[in-house]
């Protein structure tokens, strides 16, 4: 992860520069300081408003790098503008192609491999006007993936964790009687190719706190748990900030908060019972209603997980079907 301290992309490019990244997110290589880091960063557009985008990239560009000046938040307004809607940076390249005098960066990475054109052609049918029994994936989870209200965000969830719930709705063990309806008529060529093209979907959150939950309660839970009642951090199991350990611990952030909370629900009443070694089961049961609300409000609040890169997604051999034992 490139350093804030004393960065000579933030000297050259100030808190513009932390804003830009901020608002877009950032998928591929970026020097810093003569080092090269090849991360990805989600965009947090949507869980920081203007004011608050301001004050940390003013901080970070005067306190850490060194920079004379800040950024208003009206700055930071024109700049959303300006960047909305679009895709994260790719790399370091196209950010110093909108900001002078950033330090010298690699070239951009070699797109991935397209899926075939046959392929590709079928995922985008299902998912916009489904096919024969199977109804379009966008009517209930949007057209970018983004979910609602008490169907899950799915944009940027790994594909083999996408792969196993619907394997689980096909097999029984994990019901719904929409999602078994439509999960039956899917091959498993087309579950696959489903799963790939929702992990590399970017899309903003939609989702907000709504549930009058205690945010500073559902934080405690989500970063350190409660073991008074024996409930683990969250984040122990699904990873830094929410952003899920694939394939069995998938992203909370900026899941819809009415979705998680029902999860839970459905772990604490024994309806919902598909996690590994049946964790959920013990933790929805220890969390009362009012810490359910709490929970699912504040991982509401939090940044869209980044989606798997594309490079990354295209070396998995996706013609291989989830195991018996990874459908369990």
């Amino acid at each position: 992860m490139p350093p804030l301290a004393k960065s000579d992309l933030v000297q050259a490019g100030g808190a513009e520069a932390v804003v830009r990244i901020a608002l877009r997110g950032i998928d591929g290589p970026i020097a810093v300081n003569g080092v090269t880091y090849n991360g990805h960063m989600p965009n947090f557009a949507s869980a920081l408003d203007d004011k608050q985008l301001a004050a940390i990239a003013s901080y970070v560009a005067t306190s850490f790098a060194g920079a004379k000046d800040g950024i208003a938040p009206t700055k930071v307004a024109e700049l959303r503008k300006a960047d909305a809607g679009k895709d994260p940076w790719a790399g370091g390249a196209e950010l110093a192609s909108a900001i002078e005098d950033l330090p010298a960066q690699p070239a951009r990475p070699a797109p991935a491999p397209a899926m075939a054109a046959t392929q590709s052609a079928d995922v985008e049918t299902l998912v916009k006007t489904g096919a024969g029994d199977i109804w379009a994936c966008s009517s209930c989870h949007g057209d970018k993936g983004q979910g609602m209200e008490t169907t899950p965000r799915l944009a940027g969830l790994p594909a083999a964790y996408i792969a196993k719930q619907l394997h689980d709705f096909q097999q029984g063990t994990r019901f719904n009687d929409s999602m078994a309806y439509v999960a039956k008529a899917l091959s498993e060529e087309q579950i696959q190719a489903l799963a790939a093209h929702y992990a590399v979907m970017r899309a903003p959150s939609t989702a907000r706190p709504s549930l009058k939950g205690d945010l500073a309660r559902g934080e405690q839970i989500a970063r350190e748990g409660d073991w008074s009642i024996g409930v683990p951090a969250c984040f122990t199991c699904h990873g830094p900030s929410g952003f899920g350990v694939a394939p069995d611990f998938p992203a909370l952030a900026a899941q819809h908060p009415a979705y998680t909370a029902r999860q839970l629900a459905m772990w604490a009443g024994g309806s919902r019972h598909n996690s590994p070694l049946g964790l959920m089961a013990g933790i929805g049961k220890a969390l009362n209603d009012a810490d359910r609300r709490a929970v699912a409000d504040y991982l509401a609040s939090l940044a869209p997980v980044p989606a798997t890169p594309k490079t990354e997604l295209a070396a998995i051999d996706a013609s291989i079907p989830v195991s018996e034992g990874d459908a369990q």
